[in-house]
């Protein structure tokens, strides 16, 4: 953090304090955090509506081999609730998350995954728990470019408008999420 205005000058900081916390594997002080939590209760980050920098953000921290905890890190300030109010890290996004990889690998929409990136599958994920509508203002907070947008429409569309609740029985160690299809 810069100073105390940090946040207030640009609202992206915060996603970036906590991509490079996560990514160089540093502590964030109690300052920093407090100004995260002000800056939320204060509705800074609505000065975001369709900010490409919020979108950089969030997929350079799904990006990351393991997303899950940079995305429980910003579920826990409520910078997800930035993208959309009914946006948080929940335990079944956790198993989503976990089990994005054997989902791409195994899927029956694989063909879709062919023509998309992993970004895109990010963000879907992401958005799973929202309707369609949700799905769009989420869309548009996040400026998402057409082209995306609708690769992540057809995804949905692809696989039954939204992704199963992954199937939390323990069969092993497997937690396997369920397209719809």
């Amino acid at each position: 953090m810069l100073h105390n205005l940090s946040f207030v000058e640009d609202p992206t900081r915060a996603f970036r304090a906590i991509r490079f916390s996560e990514r160089f594997g540093f502590k964030l002080t109690k300052h920093t955090e407090n100004l995260i939590r002000l800056a939320v209760k204060m509705n800074i980050f609505d000065k975001l509506a369709g900010n490409k920098a919020l979108r950089r953000n969030l997929t350079s921290s799904s990006m990351r081999p393991t997303p899950i905890k940079s995305l429980n890190r910003l579920g826990a300030y409520d910078l997800l609730k930035v993208i959309h109010p009914k946006l948080a890290f929940t335990s079944e996004l956790q198993a989503l998350m976990k089990s994005e990889h054997d989902t791409i690998c195994g899927s029956t929409f694989s063909s879709w995954m062919k023509n998309t990136t992993r970004d895109c599958f990010n963000i879907m994920v992401l958005l799973h728990g929202l309707n369609r509508d949700e799905r769009e203002s989420a869309l548009n907070r996040l400026a998402v470019p057409e082209r995306t947008r609708s690769l992540i429409q057809q995804g949905f569309q692809a696989s039954g408008q939204d992704i199963k609740k992954p199937d939390t029985r323990q069969s092993g160690n497997d937690i396997s999420p369920s397209f719809g299809v």
